[in-house]
């Protein structure tokens, strides 16, 4: 859905939501999944997401509510990124975060996962097979601009350990206050909303 907006900058107000659509139809995604928004391919926009198949997918903007051109977002060997091997209600619950994270001018991708995601799927994928925690996983753009390719992914970690967010999916935001530095803003299963100062912040 998309909400827009009518109001003023210090006078927000806001028109009912309205479907995103994709081919003329609403657009179709597993659930649970935080979409992201950013400049990947040129000057327009891109909505990014988990497609129907669970596969991270950009469509570019056309209008406030109309998607084209669906891409498939891949690792820098080819293969598309997927998050799970499990299938129907497995897929999804993914938040995306798009930002240049690693300073190389290019928009990198900060996945929140829960536990049992699987990043590439099999038995090689982070968390599920190793930490099995839900956590913050770095996806650098190692591509060129306009042609994004993602290294494979690396735990982001906090005074040197991946950070361990219990079971659910959490939603991690890059933040910056002010100091010239990105930080993350991330919540936790108890409830508790930590600011992850980037100077603790490794990958």
């Amino acid at each position: 859905m998309v909400v827009r907006n009518i109001g003023s900058p210090t006078q927000p107000a806001f028109a009912p939501g309205v479907k995103l659509t994709f081919r003329g139809q609403p657009l179709a995604t597993v659930w649970r999944v935080r979409p992201a928004v950013g400049k990947l391919f040129s000057a327009a926009l891109s909505y990014i997401c988990l497609d129907e198949s669970g596969l991270l997918a950009a469509y570019a903007k056309i209008s406030e509510t109309e998607l084209a051109d669906k891409t498939l977002l891949r690792f820098s060997d080819g293969r598309p990124i997927a998050f799970t091997e499990d299938h129907g209600g497995g897929r999804g619950r993914i938040k995306l975060c798009l930002r240049d994270w690693s300073g190389n001018g290019l928009p990198d991708l900060i996945v929140g996962t829960q536990r049992s995601a699987s990043v590439p799927p099999g038995p090689n994928g982070i968390p599920r097979h190793d930490i099995n925690q839900a956590t913050a996983l770095l996806l650098e753009n190692i591509g060129r601009p306009g042609e994004p390719a993602f290294a494979p992914p690396k735990y982001i970690l906090y005074r040197g350990k991946p950070i361990r967010l219990s079971i659910h999916s959490c939603a991690p935001e890059v933040v910056d206050w002010g100091a010239g530095e990105l930080s993350l803003i991330v919540g936790a299963e108890s409830g508790a909303l930590l600011d992850l100062r980037r100077e603790y912040l490794s990958w």
